[in-house]
């Protein structure tokens, strides 16, 4: 049996990005591409700062879809596209594509938002200009 999963409504989503917004300035990230998604792994919000690159929606869906897809932090889903990339390689083609195994999405079920940058789907450059 499995446990029951929340919803994730809009106004949360908006709660999700404010913090990941607050924590990247924070810490001196370069400007983000924040997604959220549902359960069912459907974009509830999505908000790209100016500067973003034009490609982030696609690398934060994929990173958050992936975490999502496999009920697994993102950092994990890098350590496992490392001992087994092929099995990374074959999710990432059943899932049509949208996995990105690299730290920065996250499969947390909670709107509680107390460590940001490292706990959400968030992407940005890992480098300040």
């Amino acid at each position: 049996m499995t446990a029951p999963q929340s919803i994730m409504t809009l106004d949360a989503a908006r709660t999700i990005i404010a913090a990941a917004r607050r924590a990247g300035r924070e810490h001196d990230l370069n400007p983000l591409s924040v997604v959220v998604l549902d359960a069912g792994g459907h974009v509830t919000a999505f908000e790209r700062e100016s500067g973003s690159a034009n490609m982030r929606f696609q690398i934060a869906f994929g990173k958050a879809h992936g975490a999502l897809a496999l009920r697994v932090g993102s950092r994990a889903l890098t350590a496992r596209a490392e001992q087994q990339p092929y099995f990374i390689a074959a999710a990432t083609s059943a899932i049509g594509g949208a996995l990105v195994p690299v730290p920065g999405g996250s499969s947390s079920s909670t709107t509680d938002i107390r460590s940001v940058p490292s706990g959400l789907p968030v992407t940005a450059p890992t480098t300040t200009s």
